[in-house]
């Protein structure tokens, strides 16, 4: 009988208490069920390390793309599969592979097992299962929550109020120099989070990264930016450039900001990166 372990972030974005774990419990009735709650940053990956000493278990995360990120390192070419409940604010990979926040599908989708061997991309010393960069949204995850408020909303509010005051960083990669940039993501799936589009035709399961080079618009220009992201046109852009690498190194003019499935990282002024094919099984 499978063995299902489900670890419960409590600090996610809209995390609603005992009302999941009882509808866990609820439908895993019988199950070899063990429902895991984290005390600390770095508690999941913690316990899906001892986990993973064992085999063909079913890891669900119950969070939004951080922690994922901390679930999945551990279980890298492991015959373990990995399932998730977004309930983060962005949710960008749930998003990106059809999973919605609704528990009860999320669940059936679980129990039925189904699924892909996903690729994750190493970025300096970290593991990206969604989204990282440099630059203004590795900015807003480093102050996004600070005031207590989250959600869309919030992360919206901190874009539009921010990105004019952001200094435009400098990128040299592909024996290119690339100036003006507002921000650099390195996208292993379609979007940041919330329908938000960063690169519409990215595929976790190709063996390829797309690095995503977006100059900081003008005040004018910021409502068709908004309206190309929300519409899968972002790659479109007269300001975006979307170059597909398996792997790179990326040079920057200044320590910059960067990101790692929007969990902020400190400061950077270089970027190596490489894809590990198909090292991650997600149900989908």
């Amino acid at each position: 009988m499978e063995k299902y372990h489900f670890i419960i972030n409590p600090k996610s974005g809209s995390y609603k208490g005992e009302g999941i774990i009882e509808k866990i419990k609820a439908r895993f009735e019988g199950e070899n069920l063990y429902i895991h709650v984290t005390e600390y940053p770095g508690h999941a990956k913690e316990i899906v390390k001892k986990l993973c000493l064992q085999k063909d278990l079913i890891i669900v995360a119950v969070g939004g793309d951080g922690t994922i990120n901390e679930i999945a390192e551990p279980m890298l070419f492991s015959t373990n599969l990995l399932g998730i409940i977004p309930n983060g604010s962005g949710n960008g990979l749930a998003g990106h592979m059809g999973i919605n926040k609704n528990i009860e599908s999320c669940i059936e989708k679980i129990k039925n097992k189904h699924f892909i061997e996903c690729d994750v991309i190493k970025v300096n010393n970290f593991i990206s299962c969604n989204t990282a960069g440099v630059g203004f949204d590795a900015y807003v995850a480093k102050i996004f929550g600070q005031d207590g408020r989250r959600g869309f909303s919030a992360y919206l509010r901190l874009g539009l109020t921010g990105y004019s005051q952001y200094p435009e960083i400098q990128v040299n990669f592909l024996n290119q120099t690339f100036s003006g940039l507002l921000t650099l993501e390195i996208a292993n799936s379609s979007q940041l989070g919330n329908g938000a589009y960063i690169s519409p035709n990215s595929s976790n399961s190709d063996g390829m990264a797309e690095i995503v080079l977006f100059r900081k618009p003008k005040f004018y220009q910021v409502p068709g930016v908004m309206y190309d992201v929300f519409t899968k046109k972002f790659d479109q852009s007269e300001l975006t450039k979307i170059y597909a690498q398996s792997q790179g190194t990326i040079h920057l003019n200044r320590p910059t900001d960067l990101h790692i499935d929007g969990e902020y990282k400190g400061e950077t002024d270089f970027i190596n990166f490489n894809v590990l094919p198909k090292s991650l099984r997600i149900i989908c």
